[in-house]
């Protein structure tokens, strides 16, 4: 994958609505017919750094689970383009 790829990955799937780690790498397999495959230890510190860099926002979804899923989503504010 080229670098710079995986943010723009994460938008485009982030694009059709809110969506949790899991669910962001299931959904760019799914599209790339199985071609792409996002590891954990690129996935998550991709998120890391676009929720740093002000590209996207999440928050805790609320349940009663130990580690919850963290729900992520286009910071649309200062990007109205995406």
């Amino acid at each position: 994958m080229l670098q710079g790829t995986l943010p723009l990955l994460i938008l485009r799937t982030l694009a059709t609505g809110p969506n949790h780690g899991f669910a962001i790498a299931h959904r760019t397999r799914q599209i790339s017919k199985a071609v792409l495959r996002i590891e954990q230890g690129s996935l998550y510190p991709a998120l890391h750094r676009m929720a740093l860099d002000g590209l996207i926002e999440s928050s805790p979804s609320g349940g009663l689970l130990i580690r919850q899923h963290r729900p992520f989503r286009p910071h649309v504010e200062d990007h109205p383009a995406v």
